[in-house]
């Protein structure tokens, strides 16, 4: 193997090895729904970046989504909940929905 090719291979290492720390907080910009982030990252290491992103394009803190409570994380980015999924934890949130009295 050539030098060259050395140096070309360990750049996009790095280079790809970058964008893989960088993207939670991208995905903070752009408000992706779950703040926990993928399975290939450590959900600690996602959510401060993920805050970081959000707090600094939406200037606030980011609001966990009621219908991924009892999910699992997905295994990488864009792999969407299934609509049956969705539906039916948004039915399970309903039944356990108390209604508020606004007489107060």
């Amino acid at each position: 193997m050539k030098k060259s090719n050395i140096y070309i291979f360990i750049t996009c290492v790095c280079i790809i090895f970058v964008i893989y720390l960088v993207f939670p907080l991208i995905a903070g910009f752009f408000r992706y729904e779950d703040s926990r982030g993928p399975k290939i990252y450590n959900e600690k290491y996602h959510r401060i970046l993920y805050r970081i992103g959000y707090s600094i394009i939406h200037k606030g803190k980011p609001r966990f989504p009621a219908y991924l409570i009892g999910t699992k994380r997905v295994i990488f980015y864009g792999v969407p909940i299934t609509k049956a999924k969705r539906t039916e934890l948004h039915k399970t949130i309903g039944k356990h929905r108390v209604p508020v009295d606004d007489k107060h």
